[in-house]
C-alpha cells in the first residue's frame, strides 16, 4: 500500500472544537499544551558567558524556524512555542553520566552512562519542570519539553507518551544540534553538521515528542518525509499519516495560526569561522584585531623564543622581531597598519614598541619608543587611528603620540 506525501492540508484552524483550556498538574507557569525548551548547561560553563549567551540566542532563533516549519507544513496550525529557560545546572557535567575523554567531541571525544537521561530529567524535575526521570511514570500531559544539553556531544532522541490529546514528550539534543545551530560547525564538515540540517533534526525529534515514529514502521515512504529524511530540511515534508495524528491526537498542541508562506532559506553565511592562525615554530597568540581585518598577537619560533606577530586579513604572518627576552608582544594595530607593544631583552628589562611598514623596502620595522630612563618597565597598550598611544610603566599610565 503506497502512503502520500502531504503537501498541501487542510485550513488553518483558530479555534478547536471540543478544546479546553486545562492545566496539567501541578500547576506549570506555562500554557498548557505547550512546548518547553530548557538550554541545560552543565556547571563546566557559566550561564553568564558571552558563550553560553550566543549559544542561547541561536536556540531561540532556530525554535522559531521550526515553528514556522510546522506551520507550514501542517496548512497553517502550529504549536505554542515558550522562551527557552536557560539553566544553570547544579553539578559538572560528570554528575549527569557525561564524560569527555580529550578527543573530538564531534566523533569520539564523548561517551554517556546509560543513566544519562534520568539523571538530567530527575533534576529537571524536581526543580520545577514538568518531566520525570522515571519512564514508566510520565505525567507529562500538556507539555513537550525540549532539552539542548551542553557537553552531550551527539546525543539525539525523542519520546512521545500516550496516545491521546493531553498526553506529552520530550526531546533531547547534544552539541552536535547546538553547536551547528549556532554555526560553529559547518554543512558537510561531517554528515551530520551544518545549521541546515540540524533544523531538520530538531523538527525531526519534536515530530517524536509529539508520538509522531519514523515511516519504516508503518509502511510509508522514508524519502522526503522528515520522521526520516530529516536531512533534506526544510524540503522535506509530513507524510498523510504524520498529519493525520498530529491534526487528531495531538490536536490540542496546535492552536497557533501563522502564515503558510515558505520558509526562508537558512543563511548561507555562518555566523562566525574559527580559523587557526600560522605560526613561527610554537605557540600562537592573537590579543587585537583592527576594522580591517588586521591581527596583532605573539608568536613562538620556540617555547622560550616569543616574538611579536602581525597577520593579515588572508592570515599570513608577520615576524615583527625579539629583543632576545622571554616577552615580546604586538598588542594593537590601529587601521594605518602602526603596531605597539612591548618586548623584554635578555636582562629581563621591558621595553615600549612600535613597529611601520616600509613601502619602498616592503619589510617590518620594529624600534623602541622614546620613554625617558627613569620610566621604569614601560609598555604600549593600544593606538588609535591618529597615532596617539596609551600605555604606562610601573609607575605611571599616561599617553603619548608618534
Amino acid at each position: 500500500m503506497l502512503y502520500p506525501v502531504r503537501y498541501v492540508v487542510t485550513l488553518c484552524l483558530l479555534v478547536v472544537a471540543g478544546m479546553t483550556s486545562v492545566r496539567a498538574e501541578p500547576p506549570y507557569p506555562w500554557p498548557a499544551h505547550s512546548i518547553v525548551p530548557i538550554f541545560f548547561v552543565p556547571k563546566d560553563w557559566d550561564v553568564n558567558s558571552s558563550e553560553v549567551q550566543a549559544e542561547a540566542a541561536a536556540l531561540r532563533s532556530a525554535l522559531l524556524e521550526v515553528r514556522q516549519f510546522y506551520a507550514h507544513g501542517l496548512g497553517g496550525n502550529t504549536f505554542v512555542l515558550n522562551d527557552l529557560t536557560v539553566v544553570q545546572a547544579n553539578g559538572p557535567k560528570e554528575s549527569y553520566g557525561i564524560h569527555w575523554n580529550g578527543g573530538n567531541i564531534y566523533t569520539d571525544g564523548i561517551s554517556l552512562d546509560l543513566a544519562f537521561e534520568q539523571l538530567l530529567t530527575t533534576e529537571l524535575h524536581d526543580r520545577g519542570f514538568p518531566i520525570y526521570g522515571n519512564l514508566s511514570y510520565h505525567n507529562e500531559e500538556g507539555y513537550i519539553v525540549l532539552m539542548f544539553v551542553k557537553g552531550a556531544g551527539g546525543f539525539a532522541g525523542g519520546n512521545g507518551f500516550g496516545y491521546y490529546n493531553d498526553d506529552g514528550g520530550r526531546a533531547i539534543y547534544g552539541d552536535w544540534a547546538i553547536d551547528s545551530l549556532q554555526g560553529q560547525v559547518a554543512e558537510g564538515e561531517y554528515w551530520w553538521s551544518g545549521r541546515r540540517i540540524q533544523l531538520g533534526a530538531v523538527a525531526h525529534e519534536l515530530g517524536h515528542g509529539f508520538g509522531l515514529i519514523h515511516p519504516d514502521e508503518w509502511g510509508g515512504p522514508t524519502e522526503g518525509v522528515i520522521m526520516y529524511s530529516f536531512w533534506d530540511y526544510p524540503n522535506a515534508k509530513f507524510a498523510d499519516y504524520d498529519n493525520n495524528w498530529l491534526t487528531q491526537q495531538r490536536i490540542q498542541y496546535f492552536t497557533q495560526c501563522l502564515p503558510t508562506d515558505p520558509l526562508d532559506p537558512p543563511p548561507a553565511v555562518k555566523p562566525y569561522e574559527l580559523h587557526m592562525l600560522p605560526t613561527l615554530g610554537s605557540d600562537t597568540w592573537a590579543l587585537h584585531i583592527n576594522e580591517r581585518g588586521w591581527i596583532s598577537g605573539t608568536s613562538e619560533a620556540s617555547t622560550s623564543t616569543p616574538h611579536q606577530a602581525l597577520f593579515d586579513p588572508d592570515l599570513n604572518i608577520f615576524d615583527l622581531g625579539t629583543a632576545g627576552g622571554p616577552m615580546a608582544q604586538a598588542l594593537s594595530v590601529n587601521d594605518n597598519g602602526v603596531v605597539v607593544g612591548l618586548w623584554t631583552l635578555p636582562s629581563g628589562t621591558r621595553r615600549a614598541t612600535f613597529s611601520l611598514h616600509d613601502s619602498v623596502t616592503k619589510q617590518w620595522t620594529t624600534r623602541e619608543l622614546a620613554i625617558p630612563p627613569s620610566a621604569e618597565g614601560p609598555v604600549a597598550v593600544d593606538i588609535n587611528n591618529v597615532g596617539t598611544i596609551v600605555g604606562g610603566t610601573k609607575e605611571f599610565f599616561g599617553q603619548a603620540t608618534v
